[in-house]
């Protein structure tokens, strides 16, 4: 399990536990809603993300920058050098490329969503209009978020094409 520490300049603005399996997948936990509207804020004003991580395999803290395109660099400090930022993965390849697709809001057959993340609940919740029905859509983290986005809009207008199909018979 890595553990990832959010930082931004000198400060750590928040402290995060995001756990990546084998292949550096993120794996839902608590924190990673929080997490990644905190991406997508910073993202949209076109700033770094500097994530501290402990490498177990290698004992020692790496600072990791999630860049607004999708993509990862490697930070190290060398003592002759100063440090040094070398590409780890390209654009759209990070673990958080994912984001950038929501970074316009959820769309699904002409509906957009709106969302925004609750700390009380530590939930992100939204609202997308269909029809004359506002329908709230939510979930601890964006994958679930999407998910309740397209069913609530799959119900809804499964719904009122029942309800044209009857008034036609």
């Amino acid at each position: 399990m890595k553990e990832f520490s959010v930082c931004y300049d000198r400060f750590c603005l928040g402290n995060y536990t995001l756990v990546c399996d084998g292949s550096d997948t993120v794996q839902a936990t608590a924190d990673l809603g929080a997490f990644e509207m905190y991406v997508l804020g910073m993202w949209n004003d076109g700033l770094v993300v500097t994530m501290k991580a402990y490498d177990e395999v290698c004992g020692e803290n790496q600072f990791v920058l999630l860049v607004p395109d999708g993509s990862e660099q490697l930070m190290s400090f060398s003592p002759g050098r100063g440090f040094v930022v070398r590409p780890y993965r390209a654009a759209r390849q990070g673990r958080f490329a994912y984001l950038l697709d929501f970074l316009c809001g959820l769309k699904y057959k002409g509906y957009q969503g709106y969302e925004e993340y609750d700390e009380e609940e530590k939930m992100i919740f939204g609202i997308v209009r269909v029809g004359e029905k506002s329908l709230t859509y939510g979930g601890k983290n964006l994958q679930e978020v999407k998910s309740d986005f397209i069913q609530k809009i799959e119900q809804e207008t499964a719904s009122r094409d029942n309800k044209i199909t009857n008034s036609e018979i």
